[in-house]
């Protein structure tokens, strides 16, 4: 089980690794490979392959690399393309074969010798061999590999690993034929002939022991292992369908049950909230917090903020984008984080104007500290909303939905170790799903909603609210809503009509910083997180062992 995650594991990372490699490759395929490996009476192997690649554009040549396993060794390598011979090139045990061309189909011939790599016991001899290995990076469209004895016989044996697996057949000449079929890159497949050590006189011992017997309990022994194998997968592959479909069942039915009364609350919330004519809802938080969490990530909330310290008297405006420090130990620790941002680290002396904001960020360096700031400040804000009760916990249903997501935890599990991986991706995705809903579920509780839907009416309706029933409402009142506009909309030309329709209608001492000043403030702010985000944006191999037998292998690939 631990060997399939790896093998998963791997094959993703080396996918994305060489990705990029990939792309700029020669655009080829391999649609046919046929190896014939002719034994020796000596024990050397002859071997001829015959690929055939398909290009897609220009070519220079295709490449074979052939990793002898631990004690053997290559010799006599050649290519010929009709018989004609190719030039071919040797990098340690990557050859090259060069045939330029473009847009082709063409089929070459490559022949080699193998030395000291069968091994003879008392009994049998056997050719134990890796013709490709997890280092191939090419798929094979039809691979077929055949063994030939030194002379016809009837007393052979062949086995087939990984890929190759129950590939094997034996003709009636002795010839043992691997219909491996289509292979893909980075898969394994070593194959193993045996046949009596009669055959191979010239041949010296590897041992004085008999392995015959031991080979053919081992065949046994992966058959038997196979069979169970498959009989286990089809009962994982049936009993994980159940499993999933009770898990899918329960899981949708929690959502469902509650989406449902999410809506009901809802509808009778909304409706409530528009039983009467539109309204500056109360103040639940500081106007920063209530914009947030109405309309996130809205960039005029710093310059709402500043005129919210304005409203509770900690600033006091003094003119034209030009504020004066009144109070520092604001309620709230974003208050006075932004306190400590404006008039510490960008004014002096207790002022702060837009002026100093734009001398500190021509300073490249004050990009950073800007950006970090004011991420703490937004922190902070969150702070405040976490501290309301603006959503519900729901901590039964999600304590249930965590205790449900063990089944497909185990379906993960059980079909990895049985190789089911279509069915273990829908198990991740179950299993994720249902934990980040156990996690991070939170609906909006009845206060939220309320919350959302009275500012979300007063923002749509602002404009038409009536000077008279403008006037009912206190001035601190008034400026709330006016801070919201700006929070949400920014001083934009239509919000400014809109702010000279209300000002009037409120007391004269608005005029000292409501909405005239505006427009600079905003702009300003809003030109440093441009400046500030651009900044940010500005700123931002080993020698391989071989998976076939005794650490050989190799592969295919062009150039």
């Amino acid at each position: 089980m631990i060997l399939v995650w790896r093998k998963v594991t791997l094959f993703t990372v080396v996918f994305l690794f060489f990705l990029p490699a990939i792309a700029l490759a020669v655009d080829f395929s391999i649609s046919d490979v046929k190896i014939d490996a002719y034994l020796l009476e000596n024990g050397e192997v002859h071997v001829i392959e015959q690929f055939t690649y398909e290009f897609d554009g220009e070519f220079n040549g295709i490449s074979r690399e052939i990793s002898p396993k631990k004690g053997a060794e290559i010799s006599s390598f050649l290519a010929k393309e009709g018989g004609k011979d190719l030039k071919t090139e040797k990098d340690g045990d990557m050859y090259k074969v060069y045939r330029s061309g473009k847009d082709e189909t063409i089929q070459v011939e490559l022949q080699y010798l193998i030395e000291d790599g069968m091994e003879k016991y008392v009994d049998v001899a056997q050719f134990y061999w890796p013709f490709f290995d997890d280092r191939n990076e090419a798929d094979y469209g039809r691979l077929t590999i055949a063994v030939h004895p030194p002379r016809p016989t009837d007393d052979a044996i062949a086995l087939g690993y990984d890929t190759a697996f129950d590939k094997e057949h034996i003709t009636e000449g002795g010839t043992a034929v691997f219909s491996v079929g289509n292979v893909k890159a980075g898969q394994n497949g070593d194959i193993r002939v045996v046949f009596d050590a009669s055959l191979f006189p010239g041949l010296p011992f590897t041992d004085t022991k008999e392995m015959k017997q031991e080979i053919i309990d081992e065949k046994m022994m992966m058959k038997e292992k196979a069979a169970a194998f498959a009989k286990g997968q089809k009962t994982a592959a049936s009993a994980g369908f159940w499993s999933l479909l009770g898990f899918a069942v329960l899981f949708i039915g929690i959502c469902i049950y509650d989406f449902r009364r999410r809506i009901q609350l809802k509808q009778n919330v909304v409706k409530e909230v528009f039983a009467s004519e539109v309204a500056i809802p109360k103040q639940e938080m500081s106007m920063p917090a209530t914009i947030s969490f109405t309309t996130p990530d809205r960039k005029f909330s710093i310059p709402a903020a500043l005129m919210d310290l304005v409203r509770q008297g900690y600033v006091k405006q003094t003119g034209e984008g030009r504020f004066m420090l009144g109070y520092r130990m604001a309620r709230e620790d974003h208050e006075q984080q932004l306190i400590s941002l404006l008039f510490d680290q960008m004014g002096s002396n207790h002022s702060f104007s837009v002026d100093d904001l734009e001398r500190f960020m021509k300073k490249e360096e004050n990009h950073r500290i800007y950006t970090e700031e004011t991420t703490k400040w937004k922190m902070a804000v969150q702070k405040e909303i976490k501290q309301q009760e603006l959503f519900r916990k729901r901590i039964k249903i999600r304590w249930m939905t965590a205790a449900a997501s063990i089944i497909p935890f185990f379906c993960i599990i059980i079909f990895a170790g049985y190789e089911l991986y279509l069915w273990m991706t829908l198990s991740i995705f179950l299993f994720l799903l249902s934990l980040l809903f156990s996690i991070f579920y939170k609906p909006l509780s009845e206060k939220g909603i309320r919350m959302k839907e009275e500012w979300k009416r007063l923002n749509d309706e602002f404009d038409q609210m009536k000077n008279e029933q403008w006037n009912r409402y206190s001035q601190d009142d008034r400026m709330r809503a006016m801070i919201y506009s700006l929070g949400i909309h920014g001083a934009n030309l239509k919000q400014f009509e809109i702010w000279e329709q209300k000002v009037p209608a409120a007391s004269a001492s608005d005029m000292a910083y409501f909405p005239i000043f505006w427009p600079a403030l905003s702009n300003s702010f809003a030109a440093a997180d441009e400046q500030a985000s651009q900044s940010f944006t500005s700123q931002s191999g080993s020698p391989s062992s071989g998976g076939g037998v005794g650490g050989g292998g190799g592969g295919s690939g062009a150039f």
